[in-house]
């Protein structure tokens, strides 16, 4: 008798908004990571201005809800890190980015890597000042290990992120038939002690 596992790896898109998580009326100044919904945000190298879930601030207005940022404050990164909490790879199709100062802090540019070191890159440009644009990715923007948003490198004015819409990629199917016949053989040499 062989014994056949059947997983159903089905993953729809996600849409981490961050409103499970406190926010503050004012930049806050969490060291990171902050993780919503199985993803993990940090901002490598740390950052001097302040970095964590806001809202309503009067920097990123017409939002109604908590949202993700991040201010260099001349010394810090404007990077900000996205990657899975179980390492597993993601794929990243949109995000509403807020421009406080679109004068200094024109656009974002946008980094993700692949496993084997090669990488996809996108600009998402501001529409004017205190606002918010959704940047949609193309279909080039799946199984990555990590993604990069880069914004104002050592400035004043502070960065946001919101409704980051990605997709868990699921473990191929092979690992889980080879993983079932690991049991099945198992399973087989119990039965014949």
């Amino acid at each position: 008798m062989l014994l056949v596992l059947a997983v159903s790896n089905a993953a729809g898109a996600t849409t981490i908004d961050f409103e499970e998580l406190v926010g503050s009326p004012n930049i806050p100044d969490d060291s990171g990571p902050i993780i919503s919904q199985g993803f993990e945000f940090i901002v490598p190298g740390g950052t001097s201005g302040g970095f964590g879930i806001s809202y309503n601030d009067e920097g990123f207005p017409g939002n109604t809800g908590n949202y993700l940022t991040w201010v260099p404050l001349f010394s810090g990164s404007g990077t900000l890190e996205i990657t899975t909490s179980s390492g597993n790879n993601f794929n990243l199709q949109a995000s509403d980015f807020g421009f406080a100062a679109p004068d200094i802090n024109p656009g974002y540019a946008i980094y993700g890597y692949y496993e084997d070191g090669s990488s996809i890159s996108a600009i998402a440009l501001g529409n004017g000042v205190d606002s918010w644009l959704t940047t949609s990715l193309d279909s080039g923007w799946s199984d990555l290990v990590r993604v990069e948003i880069i914004g104002c490198q050592a400035c004043l004015f502070g960065m946001a992120i919101d409704n980051v819409v990605v997709t868990a990629v699921p473990i191929p199917g092979a690992v889980w038939l080879f993983l079932s016949g690991l049991a099945a053989l198992g399973w087989v040499k119990r039965q014949a002690t």
